[in-house]
């Protein structure tokens, strides 16, 4: 009994390894009384009978997410510093939304860059329960700074749409818009955040956390937002030798995902063929004790009646 229930555990982690088309494919192999026998045995080891699937992998980017530290809201966060020769410069920045930042223009005094920064942070939470929509979007600023209107013309507020690529650690940034250009801003904002989100649906993350640009899809999604950028940059020089860069890179990585693809194809397909391997060679032990067990009680029973037909010798 000992060896039997071995041997029904080890058929069930072979089975659970296999995908369900060829898990069926297998168990045609199966007759009914094993079948059947197969099932009394999970039934009544329901508890023992191991997962599928263990626990979710705890990989290293989780780990350093988990661990990282909030990121503070001080004014050391939100001031952007220029080197200009040996003179510094200084200037507030605020994200605002996903991929849309607010900027001021430059000073050479800290303190006053501080002042533009709370002027900003006014204007965040003032739209911060705003959509995240064009139109939506827009008004609420336009109503937060109904009243600074003269304020944000004094600290020349810009907006800036800045896009991370998920396979590059660069973002794609547009030139900055200025109040009398915030609509133009907020259309070339919602296309290409999503172009962006297209992209990243597509791309589905694998273990190590990084894009996967093989999957189908991915290339159109690119060229989509290779259009809405060049759209929102009106074709500088600047913006197309900072796309082909990007495509340059895009190239070589969906090239080397192609080719992992196609290696982790062939890997999954040899360790599936070594579990139905493994699964036949269970399959005739288990068919060879059946026929072993056969024919002992076959022999025990005719034992038996030569026993009781023939007298015995004394």
């Amino acid at each position: 009994m000992a060896a039997k229930a071995r041997l029904m555990q080890r058929l069930w982690r072979l089975l659970q390894r296999l995908p369900l088309e060829r898990r069926r494919k297998v168990l045609e192999r199966f007759t009914a009384s094993q079948k059947r026998a197969l099932e009394c045995w999970i039934l009544g080891n329901a508890v023992a009978v191991p997962q599928a699937f263990g626990p979710r992998r705890v990989t290293l980017a989780s780990t350093l997410k988990e661990q990282s530290p909030a990121v503070g809201t001080g004014s050391s966060q939100n001031i952007v510093r220029y080197k200009r020769g040996k003179v510094t410069y200084y200037a507030a920045q605020m994200h605002l939304g996903s991929g849309l930042r607010m900027l001021s223009k430059t000073e050479r005094c800290l303190q006053v860059a501080q002042s533009h920064e709370l002027l900003l942070r006014r204007v965040r939470e003032t739209c911060r329960s705003a959509v995240v929509h064009d139109e939506c979007m827009g008004q609420a600023i336009r109503e937060s700074l109904a009243d600074l209107a003269d304020e944000a013309k004094r600290i020349g507020l810009r907006f800036v749409v800045q896009i991370r690529i998920p396979w590059s650690c660069c973002a794609l940034t547009s030139p900055p818009f200025r109040l009398r250009n915030l609509e133009l801003g907020l259309r070339s904002w919602q296309r290409l955040h999503e172009a962006r989100t297209a992209i990243s649906s597509l791309a589905k993350r694998t273990r190590r956390g990084r894009a996967n640009l093989a999957e189908p899809g991915v290339q159109r999604a690119w060229q989509q937002l290779r259009e809405a950028y060049l759209a929102s940059t009106k074709h500088s020089p600047r913006a197309i030798s900072r796309l082909q860069l990007l495509e340059e890179e895009f190239r070589l990585r969906r090239k080397r995902d192609l080719e992992g693809k196609i290696l982790a194809q062939k890997a999954q397909e040899m360790r599936l063929a070594r579990v139905e391997a493994q699964l036949e060679a269970l399959l005739s032990r288990w068919n060879e004790q059946r026929k072993l067990s056969l024919r002992h009680c076959t022999s025990l029973r005719i034992s038996q009646k030569v026993r009781a037909v023939v007298p015995p010798v004394l």
